[in-house]
């Protein structure tokens, strides 16, 4: 199996080389690509994953600049037209999922051999955000 990973991002420059390395470290036993679309108002963050591609050029890295900021539900749309996995894995970008969890959420696709696969960060013995104000996370919640 193929699993594509879509990383939306707006002015992500000092998340997008952690998230995409900890992506490349999580799944390199693992047949994927990363798609990052960059809605930002800078050259930074897509510079920073170009540089990535650079340093693991054995990694299929595809890097989607777009010329404004869409929205988010536009980003995974436009990622929606060019993956190749067989499976589609989305993570935000800021950090507030760890992508060392996609392996927990291919083991569950596996098991029950189910077509979606939802992960949240609410459920289970170690729920929550740690350190997020609680305004943020009501919003989180609900949203």
């Amino acid at each position: 199996m193929k699993y594509s990973i879509i990383l939306p991002t707006y002015n992500e420059k000092e998340n997008i080389a952690i998230v995409m390395w900890l992506i490349i470290d999580t799944m390199k036993k693992r047949d994927y690509e990363i798609i990052v679309v960059d809605d930002s108002n800078d050259s930074a963050t897509d510079k920073v994953a170009a540089r990535i591609k650079e340093e693991y050029p054995n990694t299929e890295i595809k890097i989607e600049k777009r010329k404004k900021k869409l929205g988010l539900g536009s980003a995974y749309k436009h990622a929606a037209g060019i993956v190749t996995g067989d499976f589609v894995v989305i993570m935000d970008t800021d950090l507030s999922h760890n992508p060392r969890a996609i392996l927990d959420l291919i083991a569950e696709q596996e098991r029950t051999n189910t077509d979606i696969v939802i992960g949240t960060r609410y459920a289970g013995d170690k729920s929550g955000v740690d350190g997020w104000p609680t305004g943020r996370k009501v919003i989180s919640m609900v949203a």
